[in-house]
Protein backbone atom coordinates (compact mmCIF):
# COMPACT_ATOMS: atom_id res chain seq x y z
CA UNK A 1 0.00 0.00 0.00
CA UNK A 2 1.48 3.35 -1.05
CA UNK A 3 1.37 6.19 1.44
CA UNK A 4 1.99 9.05 -1.03
CA UNK A 5 -1.70 9.97 -1.50
CA UNK A 6 -2.26 9.94 2.27
CA UNK A 7 0.77 12.09 2.97
CA UNK A 8 -0.10 14.44 0.11
CA UNK A 9 -3.61 14.72 1.50
CA UNK A 10 -2.31 15.65 4.96
CA UNK A 11 -0.05 18.26 3.41
CA UNK A 12 -2.88 19.78 1.38
CA UNK A 13 -5.13 19.74 4.48
CA UNK A 14 -2.51 21.50 6.58
CA UNK A 15 -1.89 24.05 3.86
CA UNK A 16 -5.60 24.78 3.49
CA UNK A 17 -6.02 25.04 7.27
CA UNK A 18 -3.10 27.44 7.52
CA UNK A 19 -4.40 29.53 4.63
CA UNK A 20 -7.88 29.64 6.15
CA UNK A 21 -6.59 30.80 9.53
CA UNK A 22 -4.30 33.32 7.89
CA UNK A 23 -7.09 34.72 5.72
CA UNK A 24 -9.47 35.00 8.68
CA UNK A 25 -6.88 36.91 10.72
CA UNK A 26 -5.94 39.21 7.84
CA UNK A 27 -9.62 40.01 7.32
CA UNK A 28 -10.00 40.89 11.01
CA UNK A 29 -6.85 43.01 10.82
CA UNK A 30 -8.25 44.84 7.80
CA UNK A 31 -11.56 45.56 9.53
CA UNK A 32 -9.72 46.87 12.57
CA UNK A 33 -7.88 49.35 10.33
CA UNK A 34 -10.25 52.30 9.75
CA UNK A 35 -8.84 52.86 6.29
CA UNK A 36 -9.42 49.31 5.07
CA UNK A 37 -13.09 48.67 5.89
CA UNK A 38 -14.79 47.57 2.65
CA UNK A 39 -18.04 49.51 2.35
CA UNK A 40 -19.33 49.29 -1.22
CA UNK A 41 -21.63 52.11 -2.29
CA UNK A 42 -23.21 49.88 -4.93
CA UNK A 43 -23.82 46.16 -4.87
CA UNK A 44 -24.09 44.43 -1.51
CA UNK A 45 -24.42 46.33 1.76
CA UNK A 46 -23.99 44.10 4.76
CA UNK A 47 -26.15 41.02 4.47
CA UNK A 48 -28.83 42.45 2.15
CA UNK A 49 -28.73 42.31 -1.63
CA UNK A 50 -29.47 45.70 -3.12
CA UNK A 51 -30.84 47.12 -6.32
CA UNK A 52 -30.23 50.63 -7.67
CA UNK A 53 -33.03 53.15 -7.12
CA UNK A 54 -34.18 55.58 -9.73
CA UNK A 55 -33.26 58.96 -8.30
CA UNK A 56 -35.50 61.21 -6.48
CA UNK A 57 -32.29 61.32 -5.60
CA UNK A 58 -30.28 60.29 -2.63
CA UNK A 59 -26.71 59.70 -3.68
CA UNK A 60 -24.71 56.74 -2.31
CA UNK A 61 -27.91 54.90 -1.43
CA UNK A 62 -28.98 51.49 -2.65
CA UNK A 63 -32.39 49.98 -2.08
CA UNK A 64 -32.76 46.63 -0.30
CA UNK A 65 -33.94 43.84 -2.58
CA UNK A 66 -36.92 43.15 -0.34
CA UNK A 67 -38.96 45.25 2.11
CA UNK A 68 -37.51 45.79 5.58
CA UNK A 69 -39.04 44.75 8.87
CA UNK A 70 -40.69 47.66 10.74
CA UNK A 71 -38.06 47.39 13.49
CA UNK A 72 -35.30 47.75 10.87
CA UNK A 73 -36.95 50.85 9.40
CA UNK A 74 -37.11 52.37 12.88
CA UNK A 75 -33.53 51.43 13.82
CA UNK A 76 -32.06 52.62 10.52
CA UNK A 77 -33.77 56.03 10.59
CA UNK A 78 -34.08 56.94 14.26
CA UNK A 79 -30.72 58.82 14.40
CA UNK A 80 -31.63 61.06 11.43
CA UNK A 81 -35.09 61.97 12.77
CA UNK A 82 -34.89 65.17 14.80
CA UNK A 83 -36.99 67.55 16.81
CA UNK A 84 -37.20 71.05 15.34
CA UNK A 85 -37.63 73.93 17.80
CA UNK A 86 -38.58 77.47 16.74
CA UNK A 87 -38.07 80.06 19.48
CA UNK A 88 -40.27 83.01 18.50
CA UNK A 89 -39.94 86.49 20.02
CA UNK A 90 -42.64 89.01 19.04
CA UNK A 91 -42.91 92.68 19.99
CA UNK A 92 -46.59 93.69 20.06
CA UNK A 93 -48.79 96.69 20.75
CA UNK A 94 -52.24 96.13 22.22
CA UNK A 95 -55.05 98.00 24.01
CA UNK A 96 -55.40 97.45 27.75
CA UNK A 97 -58.24 94.91 28.24
CA UNK A 98 -60.97 95.13 30.86
CA UNK A 99 -64.04 93.10 31.79
CA UNK A 100 -67.59 94.32 31.24
CA UNK A 101 -71.19 93.12 31.78
CA UNK A 102 -70.21 90.22 34.04
CA UNK A 103 -72.78 91.18 36.68
CA UNK A 104 -75.55 91.40 34.07
CA UNK A 105 -74.54 88.00 32.69
CA UNK A 106 -74.76 86.50 36.17
CA UNK A 107 -78.27 87.95 36.72
CA UNK A 108 -79.38 86.62 33.32
CA UNK A 109 -78.11 83.10 34.14
CA UNK A 110 -79.89 83.07 37.52
CA UNK A 111 -83.16 84.26 35.96
CA UNK A 112 -83.06 81.49 33.35
CA UNK A 113 -82.43 78.95 36.09
CA UNK A 114 -85.40 80.24 38.10
CA UNK A 115 -87.73 80.16 35.08
CA UNK A 116 -86.62 76.64 34.13
CA UNK A 117 -84.92 77.60 30.85
CA UNK A 118 -81.77 75.93 32.19
CA UNK A 119 -81.33 73.50 35.07
CA UNK A 120 -81.40 75.27 38.41
CA UNK A 121 -77.95 74.26 39.65
CA UNK A 122 -74.64 76.04 40.10
CA UNK A 123 -73.04 73.70 37.57
CA UNK A 124 -75.60 74.56 34.86
CA UNK A 125 -75.50 78.29 35.63
CA UNK A 126 -71.72 78.66 35.29
CA UNK A 127 -71.65 76.55 32.13
CA UNK A 128 -74.38 78.72 30.64
CA UNK A 129 -72.37 81.85 31.46
CA UNK A 130 -69.21 80.45 29.85
CA UNK A 131 -71.14 79.48 26.74
CA UNK A 132 -72.50 83.03 26.45
CA UNK A 133 -69.01 84.50 26.80
CA UNK A 134 -67.75 82.12 24.10
CA UNK A 135 -70.55 83.22 21.74
CA UNK A 136 -69.96 86.98 22.27
CA UNK A 137 -66.53 87.48 23.89
CA UNK A 138 -66.34 91.18 22.89
CA UNK A 139 -69.29 91.96 25.16
CA UNK A 140 -67.44 90.77 28.25
CA UNK A 141 -63.72 91.39 27.53
CA UNK A 142 -63.24 94.78 25.93
CA UNK A 143 -60.35 96.87 24.67
CA UNK A 144 -59.66 100.26 26.29
CA UNK A 145 -58.09 103.29 24.61
CA UNK A 146 -54.87 102.84 26.56
CA UNK A 147 -52.17 101.22 24.39
CA UNK A 148 -49.67 98.83 25.90
CA UNK A 149 -46.47 97.25 24.57
CA UNK A 150 -44.95 93.90 25.37
CA UNK A 151 -42.56 91.29 24.08
CA UNK A 152 -44.11 87.85 24.03
CA UNK A 153 -42.19 84.67 23.50
CA UNK A 154 -43.39 81.22 22.56
CA UNK A 155 -41.92 78.00 21.27
CA UNK A 156 -43.11 75.91 18.37
CA UNK A 157 -41.91 72.32 18.05
CA UNK A 158 -42.16 69.78 15.28
CA UNK A 159 -40.19 67.03 13.64
CA UNK A 160 -37.80 66.73 10.70
CA UNK A 161 -35.06 64.63 9.12
CA UNK A 162 -31.51 65.15 7.88
CA UNK A 163 -31.12 64.57 4.13
CA UNK A 164 -27.38 65.32 3.79
CA UNK A 165 -24.42 64.51 6.06
CA UNK A 166 -23.41 68.21 6.08
CA UNK A 167 -26.57 69.23 7.93
CA UNK A 168 -29.45 70.01 5.56
CA UNK A 169 -32.80 68.87 6.92
CA UNK A 170 -36.44 69.04 5.85
CA UNK A 171 -39.53 69.86 7.89
CA UNK A 172 -42.82 71.76 7.56
CA UNK A 173 -43.08 75.49 6.97
CA UNK A 174 -45.64 75.86 9.75
CA UNK A 175 -43.16 74.35 12.21
CA UNK A 176 -40.51 77.00 11.60
CA UNK A 177 -42.63 80.07 10.90
CA UNK A 178 -45.87 81.01 12.66
CA UNK A 179 -48.12 83.14 10.46
CA UNK A 180 -49.34 86.53 11.66
CA UNK A 181 -52.62 85.13 13.00
CA UNK A 182 -50.85 82.52 15.10
CA UNK A 183 -48.44 85.14 16.42
CA UNK A 184 -51.33 87.36 17.41
CA UNK A 185 -53.20 84.47 19.03
CA UNK A 186 -50.14 83.52 21.06
CA UNK A 187 -49.65 87.16 22.04
CA UNK A 188 -53.30 87.41 23.10
CA UNK A 189 -52.90 84.29 25.22
CA UNK A 190 -49.98 85.82 27.09
CA UNK A 191 -51.17 89.40 27.54
CA UNK A 192 -54.73 88.32 28.45
CA UNK A 193 -53.92 85.11 30.26
CA UNK A 194 -53.86 86.43 33.82
CA UNK A 195 -56.91 88.67 33.41
CA UNK A 196 -59.03 85.97 31.77
CA UNK A 197 -57.94 83.27 34.20
CA UNK A 198 -58.63 85.41 37.28
CA UNK A 199 -62.03 86.66 36.07
CA UNK A 200 -63.32 83.25 34.98
CA UNK A 201 -62.03 81.58 38.13
CA UNK A 202 -63.81 84.20 40.24
CA UNK A 203 -67.10 83.45 38.49
CA UNK A 204 -66.57 79.69 38.77
CA UNK A 205 -65.88 79.89 42.49
CA UNK A 206 -69.14 81.81 43.01
CA UNK A 207 -70.98 78.83 41.56
CA UNK A 208 -69.50 75.90 43.38
CA UNK A 209 -66.08 75.61 41.69
CA UNK A 210 -67.10 72.94 39.15
CA UNK A 211 -67.27 73.46 35.40
CA UNK A 212 -67.37 71.44 32.18
CA UNK A 213 -63.74 71.45 30.98
CA UNK A 214 -64.66 71.47 27.29
CA UNK A 215 -66.95 74.46 27.75
CA UNK A 216 -64.27 76.26 29.76
CA UNK A 217 -61.56 75.63 27.16
CA UNK A 218 -63.83 76.72 24.33
CA UNK A 219 -64.66 79.92 26.20
CA UNK A 220 -60.99 80.77 26.79
CA UNK A 221 -60.06 80.07 23.16
CA UNK A 222 -62.93 82.26 21.95
CA UNK A 223 -61.77 85.18 24.11
CA UNK A 224 -58.18 84.93 22.91
CA UNK A 225 -59.18 84.66 19.26
CA UNK A 226 -61.46 87.69 19.54
CA UNK A 227 -58.85 89.84 21.24
CA UNK A 228 -56.14 88.86 18.77
CA UNK A 229 -57.62 91.24 16.20
CA UNK A 230 -56.69 94.20 18.42
CA UNK A 231 -53.03 93.20 18.60
CA UNK A 232 -50.49 94.77 16.24
CA UNK A 233 -47.18 93.04 15.57
CA UNK A 234 -44.34 95.56 15.69
CA UNK A 235 -41.49 93.13 14.99
CA UNK A 236 -40.58 89.50 15.39
CA UNK A 237 -37.57 87.22 15.17
CA UNK A 238 -37.15 83.45 15.22
CA UNK A 239 -34.23 81.30 16.36
CA UNK A 240 -34.06 77.66 15.32
CA UNK A 241 -32.66 74.73 17.27
CA UNK A 242 -32.36 71.06 16.46
CA UNK A 243 -32.52 68.33 19.09
CA UNK A 244 -31.41 64.79 18.30
CA UNK A 245 -31.21 61.49 20.12
CA UNK A 246 -28.01 62.83 21.68
CA UNK A 247 -30.19 65.20 23.71
CA UNK A 248 -31.54 62.13 25.55
CA UNK A 249 -28.05 61.65 27.00
CA UNK A 250 -27.24 65.34 27.44
CA UNK A 251 -30.31 67.53 28.05
CA UNK A 252 -28.45 70.73 27.12
CA UNK A 253 -27.40 69.38 23.73
CA UNK A 254 -28.93 71.19 20.78
CA UNK A 255 -27.74 72.50 17.43
CA UNK A 256 -28.28 76.00 16.05
CA UNK A 257 -29.93 76.04 12.64
CA UNK A 258 -30.69 78.62 9.97
CA UNK A 259 -33.59 78.77 7.56
CA UNK A 260 -32.63 78.11 3.93
CA UNK A 261 -35.99 78.15 2.15
CA UNK A 262 -39.64 77.85 2.99
CA UNK A 263 -43.00 77.39 1.32
CA UNK A 264 -46.28 78.43 2.89
CA UNK A 265 -48.56 76.82 5.41
CA UNK A 266 -51.39 74.52 4.36
CA UNK A 267 -53.07 74.75 1.89
CA UNK A 268 -49.77 75.92 0.42
CA UNK A 269 -46.74 73.70 -0.08
CA UNK A 270 -45.90 73.32 3.58
CA UNK A 271 -42.17 72.61 3.32
CA UNK A 272 -39.07 74.19 4.86
CA UNK A 273 -35.36 73.42 4.69
CA UNK A 274 -32.96 74.21 7.55
CA UNK A 275 -29.18 73.98 7.74
CA UNK A 276 -27.03 72.94 10.70
CA UNK A 277 -23.27 73.50 10.64
CA UNK A 278 -21.26 70.32 10.88
CA UNK A 279 -20.42 67.07 9.14
CA UNK A 280 -21.20 63.35 9.25
CA UNK A 281 -24.80 63.73 10.41
CA UNK A 282 -27.05 60.66 10.05
CA UNK A 283 -29.32 60.82 7.01
CA UNK A 284 -32.51 59.32 5.59
CA UNK A 285 -33.01 58.17 2.00
CA UNK A 286 -35.69 59.78 -0.15
CA UNK A 287 -38.08 57.50 -2.00
CA UNK A 288 -40.58 57.79 -4.85
CA UNK A 289 -44.06 58.61 -3.57
CA UNK A 290 -45.60 58.24 -7.04
CA UNK A 291 -45.26 54.45 -6.74
CA UNK A 292 -47.49 54.29 -3.66
CA UNK A 293 -50.92 52.70 -3.92
CA UNK A 294 -53.88 52.64 -1.57
CA UNK A 295 -53.32 49.90 1.00
CA UNK A 296 -49.52 50.20 1.06
CA UNK A 297 -48.05 50.27 4.54
CA UNK A 298 -46.53 53.53 5.76
CA UNK A 299 -44.58 54.38 8.92
CA UNK A 300 -44.45 57.75 10.68
CA UNK A 301 -41.60 58.84 12.95
CA UNK A 302 -41.53 62.02 15.00
CA UNK A 303 -42.03 63.78 18.31
CA UNK A 304 -45.76 64.08 19.12
CA UNK A 305 -46.52 66.68 21.74
CA UNK A 306 -48.89 64.36 23.59
CA UNK A 307 -45.84 62.25 24.50
CA UNK A 308 -43.56 65.22 25.13
CA UNK A 309 -45.93 66.63 27.76
CA UNK A 310 -47.38 63.42 29.19
CA UNK A 311 -47.88 63.86 32.94
CA UNK A 312 -46.78 60.30 33.73
CA UNK A 313 -43.39 60.70 32.04
CA UNK A 314 -40.38 62.53 33.42
CA UNK A 315 -40.64 66.28 32.95
CA UNK A 316 -38.25 68.30 30.76
CA UNK A 317 -36.81 65.12 29.30
CA UNK A 318 -36.07 64.55 25.63
CA UNK A 319 -38.11 61.60 24.37
CA UNK A 320 -37.26 58.93 21.86
CA UNK A 321 -39.15 59.58 18.61
CA UNK A 322 -42.44 57.72 18.29
CA UNK A 323 -42.87 55.22 15.46
CA UNK A 324 -46.40 54.42 14.28
CA UNK A 325 -47.74 52.27 11.47
CA UNK A 326 -50.61 52.86 9.08
CA UNK A 327 -51.47 52.58 5.44
CA UNK A 328 -52.01 54.86 2.51
CA UNK A 329 -55.72 55.59 2.08
CA UNK A 330 -55.94 57.89 -0.94
CA UNK A 331 -54.53 60.82 -2.87
CA UNK A 332 -56.37 64.08 -2.31
CA UNK A 333 -55.95 67.28 -4.32
CA UNK A 334 -55.53 70.40 -2.19
CA UNK A 335 -57.25 73.73 -2.88
CA UNK A 336 -53.95 75.10 -4.22
CA UNK A 337 -53.49 72.34 -6.78
CA UNK A 338 -50.91 69.93 -5.39
CA UNK A 339 -51.77 66.39 -4.31
CA UNK A 340 -51.52 65.28 -0.69
CA UNK A 341 -51.36 61.66 0.44
CA UNK A 342 -53.88 60.55 3.04
CA UNK A 343 -52.89 57.95 5.64
CA UNK A 344 -54.40 56.51 8.81
CA UNK A 345 -51.35 56.23 11.11
CA UNK A 346 -51.86 57.65 14.60
CA UNK A 347 -50.24 61.09 14.86
CA UNK A 348 -50.51 64.25 16.95
CA UNK A 349 -49.28 67.82 17.06
CA UNK A 350 -45.50 67.70 17.14
CA UNK A 351 -45.39 64.99 14.46
CA UNK A 352 -45.58 67.78 11.87
CA UNK A 353 -42.59 67.72 9.53
CA UNK A 354 -41.61 64.20 10.54
CA UNK A 355 -40.60 61.65 7.89
CA UNK A 356 -43.07 59.10 6.57
CA UNK A 357 -41.44 55.88 5.31
CA UNK A 358 -42.42 53.20 2.84
CA UNK A 359 -41.68 49.52 3.46
CA UNK A 360 -38.11 49.95 2.16
CA UNK A 361 -37.38 52.60 4.80
CA UNK A 362 -37.38 55.45 2.26
CA UNK A 363 -38.99 58.81 2.99
CA UNK A 364 -42.04 59.28 0.79
CA UNK A 365 -43.28 62.47 2.46
CA UNK A 366 -43.54 64.67 5.53
CA UNK A 367 -46.44 64.33 7.99
CA UNK A 368 -48.12 67.73 7.71
CA UNK A 369 -51.74 68.13 8.71
CA UNK A 370 -54.63 66.28 10.29
CA UNK A 371 -58.39 66.65 10.49
CA UNK A 372 -60.47 68.35 13.20
CA UNK A 373 -63.83 67.19 14.48
CA UNK A 374 -66.99 69.15 13.69
CA UNK A 375 -66.58 71.70 16.50
CA UNK A 376 -62.84 71.93 15.76
CA UNK A 377 -61.96 71.06 19.34
CA UNK A 378 -59.87 67.93 18.71
CA UNK A 379 -57.98 66.02 16.05
CA UNK A 380 -59.71 63.09 14.39
CA UNK A 381 -57.30 60.17 14.26
CA UNK A 382 -56.98 58.19 11.05
CA UNK A 383 -57.40 61.13 8.65
CA UNK A 384 -53.93 62.62 8.32
CA UNK A 385 -52.06 63.93 5.31
CA UNK A 386 -48.48 64.16 4.11
CA UNK A 387 -46.65 66.44 1.71
CA UNK A 388 -45.11 63.91 -0.70
CA UNK A 389 -41.43 63.85 -1.61
CA UNK A 390 -42.34 64.83 -5.16
CA UNK A 391 -43.31 68.21 -3.69
CA UNK A 392 -40.45 68.35 -1.18
CA UNK A 393 -37.91 67.61 -3.91
CA UNK A 394 -38.84 70.85 -5.69
CA UNK A 395 -37.58 72.85 -2.70
CA UNK A 396 -34.46 70.68 -2.48
CA UNK A 397 -33.58 71.21 -6.16
CA UNK A 398 -34.27 74.94 -6.07
CA UNK A 399 -31.83 75.23 -3.15
CA UNK A 400 -29.13 73.31 -5.09
CA UNK A 401 -29.01 70.58 -2.46
CA UNK A 402 -28.11 66.99 -3.34
CA UNK A 403 -29.60 64.50 -0.88
CA UNK A 404 -26.80 62.13 0.08
CA UNK A 405 -26.47 59.11 2.31
CA UNK A 406 -23.30 59.62 4.33
CA UNK A 407 -20.72 56.93 4.85
CA UNK A 408 -21.42 56.89 8.57
CA UNK A 409 -25.10 56.17 7.89
CA UNK A 410 -24.09 53.23 5.69
CA UNK A 411 -21.91 51.95 8.55
CA UNK A 412 -24.79 52.41 11.00
CA UNK A 413 -27.18 50.39 8.84
CA UNK A 414 -24.66 47.63 8.31
CA UNK A 415 -23.88 47.50 12.03
CA UNK A 416 -27.61 47.12 12.74
CA UNK A 417 -27.84 44.18 10.35
CA UNK A 418 -24.74 42.42 11.67
CA UNK A 419 -25.29 42.68 15.42
CA UNK A 420 -26.97 39.29 15.79
CA UNK A 421 -24.51 37.33 13.62
CA UNK A 422 -21.23 39.26 13.55
CA UNK A 423 -21.20 41.40 16.67
CA UNK A 424 -17.44 41.96 16.48
CA UNK A 425 -17.67 43.57 13.05
CA UNK A 426 -20.73 45.53 14.16
CA UNK A 427 -18.72 46.90 17.06
CA UNK A 428 -15.85 47.88 14.75
CA UNK A 429 -18.27 49.78 12.52
CA UNK A 430 -19.61 51.65 15.54
CA UNK A 431 -16.04 52.61 16.44
CA UNK A 432 -15.72 54.12 12.97
CA UNK A 433 -18.93 56.09 13.46
CA UNK A 434 -17.70 57.40 16.82
CA UNK A 435 -14.53 58.65 15.14
CA UNK A 436 -16.53 60.47 12.45
CA UNK A 437 -19.11 62.02 14.81
CA UNK A 438 -18.78 61.78 18.59
CA UNK A 439 -22.37 63.04 18.96
CA UNK A 440 -23.98 60.37 16.78
CA UNK A 441 -27.49 59.80 18.21
CA UNK A 442 -28.18 56.53 20.05
CA UNK A 443 -24.58 55.37 19.59
CA UNK A 444 -24.08 54.65 23.29
CA UNK A 445 -27.35 52.72 23.55
CA UNK A 446 -26.59 50.57 20.53
CA UNK A 447 -23.00 49.90 21.64
CA UNK A 448 -24.37 48.47 24.87
CA UNK A 449 -26.59 46.17 22.80
CA UNK A 450 -23.61 45.11 20.69
CA UNK A 451 -21.50 44.45 23.80
CA UNK A 452 -24.23 42.17 25.12
CA UNK A 453 -24.24 40.33 21.80
CA UNK A 454 -20.46 39.94 21.96
CA UNK A 455 -20.74 38.28 25.36
CA UNK A 456 -23.34 35.84 24.04
CA UNK A 457 -21.60 34.94 20.79
CA UNK A 458 -19.17 32.00 20.84
CA UNK A 459 -15.85 32.13 19.04
CA UNK A 460 -15.12 29.60 16.26
CA UNK A 461 -13.70 26.32 17.59
CA UNK A 462 -10.14 27.16 16.58
CA UNK A 463 -10.36 30.58 18.28
CA UNK A 464 -11.47 28.81 21.46
CA UNK A 465 -8.33 26.65 21.30
CA UNK A 466 -6.16 29.75 20.85
CA UNK A 467 -7.73 31.28 23.94
CA UNK A 468 -7.42 28.08 25.98
CA UNK A 469 -3.66 27.79 25.38
CA UNK A 470 -2.93 31.51 25.30
CA UNK A 471 -1.47 31.29 21.79
CA UNK A 472 -1.42 33.75 18.93
CA UNK A 473 -2.90 32.58 15.61
CA UNK A 474 0.50 32.10 13.99
CA UNK A 475 1.76 30.09 16.98
CA UNK A 476 -1.27 27.81 16.91
CA UNK A 477 -0.91 27.40 13.15
CA UNK A 478 2.67 26.20 13.61
CA UNK A 479 1.55 23.71 16.26
CA UNK A 480 -1.17 22.33 13.98
CA UNK A 481 1.25 21.95 11.07
CA UNK A 482 3.78 20.18 13.30
CA UNK A 483 1.08 17.81 14.56
CA UNK A 484 -0.01 17.00 11.03
CA UNK A 485 3.53 16.26 9.89
CA UNK A 486 4.07 14.16 13.02
CA UNK A 487 0.91 12.19 12.32
CA UNK A 488 2.03 11.64 8.73
CA UNK A 489 5.42 10.34 9.96
CA UNK A 490 3.72 7.90 12.35
CA UNK A 491 1.46 6.54 9.62
CA UNK A 492 4.46 6.09 7.34
CA UNK A 493 6.26 4.10 10.03
CA UNK A 494 3.23 1.89 10.67
CA UNK A 495 2.71 0.95 7.06
CA UNK A 496 6.35 0.78 6.01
Amino acid sequence: MTLSPIISGFRRTSAILLATIFYHQVLIAQVADPNLIPLPRNGNIGVLKVLPVKPIATENYTRPEKPLQPSEIADFNRPATVQVVADVKVNVQYPQPFTFNMVLLSFDAKRKAETGEIENSDFSIINYMLNQIALRPAEYFRASLQLMQAQVRFTSTGSGAFITPDGYLVTNAHVVQADAQRQKSNAATQVLGTLVGNELDKQIQQYGGRVDENIYNNCVASIFNEYAKYIRIVSHEVDYFIKTGKTMENESYQLDAKLITMGSEIPGKDVAILKVEGNNFPTVALGDDTKLKAGDKLYVMGYPGVVETHSTLKENKMREPSFTEGMMNARQETSTGWTAIQLDAATYRGNSGGPVFNTYGEVVGLLTFGSLNEDKSALVQGFNFIVPTSVVSGFIRSSNITPTMGESTIWWREAQMLVSTKAKKSNELLQQIALSNTDWPYLLTFRNEVNDALLNQKDPWYKAIFTQFGLKWYQMSAVIIALLYGLAWIIRKIFK
